[in-house]
C-alpha cells in the first residue's frame, strides 16, 4: 500500500524501514522486490535497523524523519498493528502530524 501511496503521488518519498533478514537489510529486499514489480527506486528510502519492537523503531525511525523535514508522516501498517503503532509515534512524534493507514490488504 505504501508503494501505491508513493506511486500515485500521494506521498512524495516511502520509507522502508525493518530489521536484517537472511543477513540482509529488509527495507532493501522490499525495495528490490517493488522495483521488479514496477515501482520507481527512487520513491523509496530505505531504512535498516535492528529494531525487534514497535518502540525500538520509533526510537530509530522518528529521529531519521525529523533530520528528513517531514512534514507530513503516513504509517502504513496492519489492522494488528495499528493501534500500538499510533500510540507509539504519536508520543514519539509529539506535535508533529501523524496519521495512520489501518490496512488490511496485503502488500504488493
Amino acid at each position: 500500500m505504501g508503494a501505491e501511496l508513493g506511486a500515485s503521488g500521494y506521498a512524495k518519498k516511502v520509507m522502508i524501514s525493518g530489521p536484517p533478514y537472511l543477513n540482509q537489510p529488509e527495507s532493501e529486499l522490499s525495495i528490490r522486490f517493488l522495483v521488479e514489480k514496477g515501482y520507481h527506486r527512487e520513491t523509496f528510502i530505505s531504512f535498516p535497523n535492528h529494531s525487534n519492537s514497535t518502540i525500538s523503531e520509533a526510537i530509530a525511525v522518528c529521529p531519521e524523519l525529523r533530520k528528513l523535514r517531514a512534514g507530513r508522516v503516513l504509517v502504513v501498517t496492519s489492522s494488528y498493528h495499528s493501534r500500538r503503532a499510533n500510540v507509539v509515534y504519536n508520543l514519539f512524534l509529539a506535535g508533529g502530524p501523524v496519521s495512520f493507514d489501518r490496512s488490511s490488504r496485503r502488500p504488493v
